[in-house]
């Protein structure tokens, strides 16, 4: 009896602890605090983790993010930022009608951004959710060579971000 008593405890102590695990994630397998931004850079996935943060100016009215991939060095790395008199808020922005940039800093000086050549103002961030916490959305469109001439573009598509949310 006591026997079977402890197979069923021990038992029972497996199934409750591999159930809270469970409870830890988002669905997927992730952790919540896993924070990133990544896109496709000419076909490429490329993603960065470390500092994946998204800063909110005390007014309301201005958003940067910015996400590296080594600890050492401040590059490579992703950032943004968007100014939009009225708030951010969860919206479509575009360099037609925010005062808005993309860049990613690769090594040194090696820097792309959206507003380097004048004659590709296609970049659109998407901001989906703001919570307490976190900010969330997609981005795509051209970035230039801002050390070269035009002609030097990456491509971006299927960009995303979740970014750890702090305020300024």
């Amino acid at each position: 009896m006591k026997k079977t008593l402890f197979t069923l405890i021990t038992i029972f102590a497996v199934l409750f602890s591999s159930c809270g695990s469970d409870d830890e994630n988002n669905g997927n397998g992730n952790n919540n605090q896993d924070y990133y931004i990544k896109a496709r850079l000419n076909g490429v996935l490329t993603e960065y983790k470390l500092d994946a943060v998204a800063t909110l100016n005390t007014g309301g009215n201005r958003i940067s993010g910015y996400a590296r991939q080594n600890a050492n060095t401040p590059f490579p790395a992703f950032d943004f930022e968007i100014t939009a008199p009225e708030g951010i808020s969860t919206r479509s922005y575009s360099e037609n009608d925010y005062e808005m940039i993309f860049r990613i800093s690769q090594e040194g000086t090696t820097t792309y951004h959206s507003l380097h050549d004048s004659n590709i103002t296609d970049f659109v961030i998407i901001i989906s959710e703001i919570t307490n916490s976190s900010v969330k959305g997609s981005f795509f469109g051209t970035v230039s060579l801002a050390q070269g001439t035009n002609g030097q573009n990456l491509s971006l598509t299927e960009g995303e971000f979740f970014l750890k949310r702090d305020l300024e």
